[in-house]
């Protein structure tokens, strides 16, 4: 995408992502664009929506992130983007979904950093730390030391129990280093009256406590 001021988006190039899913609508739901600093290559990481990536996968604790590289296009060939390896997020990491992915670049150097990835159904936001390594899959992910599951504010339902009102989040950045943006979609039609509040608006959050400092 090439982008100028007084001008309008202009795609540059389209390359296929090759990878087989098992869903025609549970696919990739976010994508980085990251640069390996040691090997000077780079690469998309591509967040599945479904766990393992496969909407058929039972466990709700494997949550998958494509490593992909760009393959040049060719006389007889077009670009593609080609899978060279996986990320694993935590097995603590329990959702449902997996529904953006967001990188906070603390330094020139970029890595380690922090991530972030959402869960619609679960209303929860996980935080981990990305750092390089030389081989496949190029990056590792662990979890922060205390692992915490950070859920987005409830609605109280009643004395004693609350419930979900952000039921759609489909976007994630990083504003600084404990502040983040969400972007919401429109609410389904089955949802709940109160999923209506929050659907495509932009949310913008703090940390409860001072996270990455």
């Amino acid at each position: 995408i090439d982008l100028k001021d007084a001008t309008p988006i202009r795609a540059l190039e389209s390359c296929m992502i090759n990878w087989n899913f098992t869903s025609d609508n549970k696919g990739i739901e976010g994508l980085e664009f990251v640069s390996h600093t040691t090997s000077a290559r780079t690469y998309l990481l591509a967040l599945c929506e479904a766990n393992d990536c496969n909407d058929q996968s039972k466990p709700d604790n494997k949550g998958r992130i494509l490593v992909l590289e760009k393959e040049k296009a060719t006389f007889n060939n077009s670009c593609s983007w080609e899978h060279v390896g996986t990320l694993y997020l935590p097995s603590s990491v329990h959702f449902q979904d997996y529904s953006a992915i967001s990188i906070q670049y603390q330094h020139l150097t970029r890595f380690p950093t922090y991530i972030a990835v959402s869960s619609q159904e679960m209303s929860q936001i996980w935080v981990g730390r990305i750092e390089e390594i030389s081989k496949a899959p190029f990056f590792s992910i662990t979890s922060l030391q205390n692992n915490i599951i950070y859920d987005l504010p409830r609605f109280p339902k009643t004395a004693k129990t609350c419930t979900i009102q952000y039921c759609n989040i489909e976007g994630i950045t990083w504003q600084d280093n404990n502040q983040i943006i969400l972007a919401s979609d429109a609410a389904k039609d089955d949802q709940p009256t109160l999923c209506t509040n929050k659907e495509q608006s932009v949310h913008y959050f703090s940390f409860p406590q001072n996270l990455l400092n």
